[in-house]
């Protein structure tokens, strides 16, 4: 079973990995990665890819931090959307 995973970073920034956030019929509804960091918050995706958090420029040390932890929630991504998808047909 696949849970749902918090990851802590540098200046207080996280990655929340929330399953309830996964839908497997509508992938787009959802936001199961998402990063927050002081009162800003972006899914991982848009975070990683434009080094922007709500419209706001994100600190190169968390823009770093997010390029070094990609891997691990691409993966817990996949897993999340294979495990409901099982469940949707179990």
């Amino acid at each position: 079973m696949i849970k749902n995973i918090t990851l802590v970073g540098p200046r207080g920034a996280k990655i929340v990995c929330d399953l309830n956030e996964v839908y497997p019929d509508d992938p787009g509804q959802g936001t199961p990665t998402m990063v927050y960091w002081k009162k800003f918050s972006g899914t991982f995706c848009c975070c990683l890819n434009t080094m922007e958090i709500d419209g706001e420029p994100m600190p190169e040390i968390i823009h770093q931090w997010l390029v070094s932890v990609e891997d691990k929630v691409i993966d817990w991504d996949n897993k999340a959307f294979a495990y409901k998808r099982m469940q949707m047909t179990a």
